[in-house]
């Protein structure tokens, strides 16, 4: 175990995880970024134990936590969207990795991606303990442990209490898998001031944390679980939730298939705004 270096209130130093993910995080940036905006980022390797193609960029950042992993002597378990279920260990601890979040456009050079990385002491997304999302290509890190509050950087986040009326929603809109959840959607879409998409759903809980977005909503049943893992606790920690589409706290299995439905908001209120507009 490590020590923090993160403020904390009264004086205490916890005993905790986040200096391992924010090593794991850097190590992953830096690797993806030395191949960021080549051509052979976006080249296809295969398909992942998610069942999406990973891509060159996927693989470099996923081998780049594995090798720090190793170095560090962790003992645990990884469910990585990429390469599945890797034992490291016999322990209980559980790492939860999507090594680019967003890859869509980070072949594409459009600057909002991310590596999302979680430790959990059990195999469902209730037992994670600790987040970290670094935000690409800028470098700047999201990360909570529970019970110690959620941080960019080392600037203490809260979220902010809007109305409704004022707020700005992130809806998934890729749909083409699912087009009949658009009809569900419709009625949140026009009821919401301003509506959002920006392709990397883990940073997207994160600009919630942080004040940026108020909500936002995937309805599809196809997000993977490892993509919400570490911002889940940085947006709780925040102040922030996450519930099932029924309004339940949001929790699953966390396999590399496992996918989720869910709504995040910055406040109860505005949850309860969009649930009561979902027509399904």
């Amino acid at each position: 175990m490590l020590y923090c270096n993160l403020p904390c209130y009264g004086g205490c130093r916890a005993l905790r995880y986040l200096p391992l993910l924010e090593k794991l995080a850097e190590s992953a940036r830096s690797s993806v970024l030395r191949i960021y905006g080549s051509e052979d980022a976006s080249r296809a390797l295969s398909k992942g134990a998610s069942g999406d193609v990973t891509k060159v960029i996927d693989k470099v950042a996923e081998d780049a936590v594995l090798e720090v992993l190793r170095g560090e002597g962790f003992k645990g378990s990884v469910v990585s969207e990429e390469g599945g279920v890797i034992e490291l260990g016999g322990e209980p601890l559980c790492i939860v990795l999507d090594p680019v979040d967003g890859t869509t456009n980070a072949t594409r050079q459009v600057p909002f991606f991310c590596s999302s990385i979680a430790l959990s002491t059990g195999r469902r997304l209730k037992d994670v303990v600790a987040g970290v999302v670094v935000e690409f290509p800028s470098g700047r890190v999201f990360k909570a442990e529970k019970g110690y509050g959620a941080y960019l950087e080392d600037r203490r986040l809260h979220v902010v209490k809007r109305d409704f009326r004022e707020a700005v929603v992130g809806v998934n809109l890729n749909i083409k898998r699912k087009p009949e959840v658009l009809d569900a959607l419709l009625p949140v879409i026009k009821a919401s001031p301003h509506v959002r998409l920006f392709g990397s759903v883990a940073l997207e809980l994160c600009y919630i944390a942080m004040g940026g977005l108020d909500a936002f909503i995937d309805a599809r049943g196809l997000l993977r679980v490892v993509d919400v893992a570490a911002a889940k606790v940085i947006l709780e920690e925040a102040g922030g939730l996450m519930l099932s589409l029924q309004g339940e706290p949001l929790d699953a299995e966390l396999t590399p298939t496992t996918r989720v439905s869910f709504l995040a908001a910055s406040t109860r209120e505005i949850a309860e705004e969009l649930l009561k507009r979902l027509s399904f």
